[in-house]
């Protein structure tokens, strides 16, 4: 079918279908990433072209090169056309339609710019082989001769001199040969360059008839979504910094609850009165709060993330009992063993000593803690939660003559 039919058949649509011009640009938008895939062959068979020994137009490089070059100008023909008609349309200055229509526009001008680009860039190449050539047969050429003979084409004269001259006809005859085909390459090259001229200013004159209103649209609309997408990015920098300070701030208070809790069971629980309080074994607790706090957040969303069900009731109680059987025991041995370094006794005597009774206390009271922690507590504080219920667990379990080890650390 030929493409004004096809462009008569697209406008008869339009009165029927609300989206057919909408269609026709995204069929337009797709058929250019076919043009941008013959572009990259197009530059790879001008470098074969280039190497290539054979430089009649006829080698079979230049054959499948003509080829592509012909279906590619059909392409662009084709969607010059086609745009065209599409904004011939009153419903092309629609809201709906108009950035559609630009962003197509602004695209197939720019692949048409990308063509002229690989062929002018083609075209400087043959220029310069073309020379390389003429020196090969005339090494004493001065510029402004081989200027003459890369410029024109008719540069029989110059290879008649040199082929006098020379005691290497055949290879004078070889040289004349591959110019004359590098010319009639450059002839082709610029023929194509003139015709994606014109192809690139009907595009503009047709942008042109369609002003102001078009280009108003799809500027409002083109700085709508910057601005979207700057706002985006602010907002999920403000998130970040949020999220830092919070965490800073849950740090701290942490750091603030285990020292409390220490104070709580020294001055209420074993009352040893202000004077004999041990501030060492506070500060303890709170450097050991400092570094638990970040540990209990990192496990919590590695819960979160690692078990999800279906059932909610399942998933609550099968991270209670992960937390319980392998955090748990992690962390009371790990405190024990920190609090045993930091006042200078052996690790392995306390862990001995005092473990088992740490453990079974733990499992009698924090399963029910974590239970409602992971059912209604939001991730976020969860960790808050349960070092706030550790200040009265401290306190309570020194009774037990183990004083602030049996304190469940998160």
């Amino acid at each position: 079918m030929g493409g004004h039919a096809q462009d008569e058949i697209e406008l008869q649509q339009v009165g029927r279908d609300p989206n057919a011009i909408l269609n026709s640009c995204r069929e337009v938008d797709r058929g250019i990433d076919a043009v941008e895939e013959n572009l990259n062959r197009i530059n790879t068979l001008q470098k074969q072209s280039l190497g290539d020994p054979n430089t009649s137009l006829n080698s079979p490089v230049n054959q499948e090169l003509d080829r592509l070059r012909e279906d590619t100008m059909a392409l662009y023909r084709n969607f010059t056309a086609r745009l065209k008609a599409i904004k011939n349309q009153p419903e092309s200055g629609s809201p709906k339609n108009a950035p559609q229509i630009g962003r197509v526009d602004r695209r197939l001008k720019s692949a048409i710019q990308q063509y002229q680009t690989v062929e002018r860039d083609f075209r400087k190449d043959l220029q310069a082989q073309i020379a390389r050539n003429f020196r090969m047969v005339n090494p004493e050429a001065t510029e402004e001769e081989v200027q003459r003979v890369v410029e024109d084409s008719s540069s029989n004269q110059v290879f008649s001199q040199a082929l006098l001259q020379s005691d290497r006809r055949g290879q004078v005859r070889h040289a004349f040969q591959a110019v004359n085909d590098r010319h009639m390459a450059i002839r082709n090259i610029e023929r194509q360059l003139i015709e994606l001229a014109q192809l690139f200013q009907d595009l503009d004159a047709l942008v042109v008839q369609q002003e102001p209103a078009v280009t108003q649209i799809e500027q409002k609309g083109e700085q709508v979504t910057q601005d979207v997408s700057k706002a985006n990015q602010e907002i999920s920098g403000a998130i970040q910094k949020a999220r830092s300070r919070n965490r800073k701030k849950w740090w701290c208070l942490l750091i603030i609850l285990f020292a409390t809790g220490d104070v709580v069971a020294q001055q209420v629980v074993e009352s040893v009165g202000l004077e004999k309080h041990d501030v060492a074994r506070t500060g303890r607790m709170a450097l050991y709060g400092a570094g638990m706090g970040p540990v209990a957040s990192i496990w919590f969303n590695l819960l979160q993330r690692r078990i999800q069900m279906q059932n909610k009731n399942a998933e609550v109680f099968t991270r209670v009992l992960v937390d319980q059987s392998v955090f748990a025991p992690t962390v009371s041995f790990a405190f024990l063993s920190y609090m045993s370094i930091m006042e200078g006794t052996s690790p392995s005597e306390k862990l001995d000593k005092t473990y088992k009774k740490v453990l079974f206390k733990n499992w009698m009271v924090w399963p029910w803690v974590q239970m409602v922690n992971f059912k209604f507590v939001p991730l976020e504080h969860r960790v808050l939660v349960v070092n706030t219920f550790a200040i009265g667990k401290g306190a309570s379990l020194a009774l037990f003559e183990i004083d602030l080890l049996t304190l469940r650390p998160m």
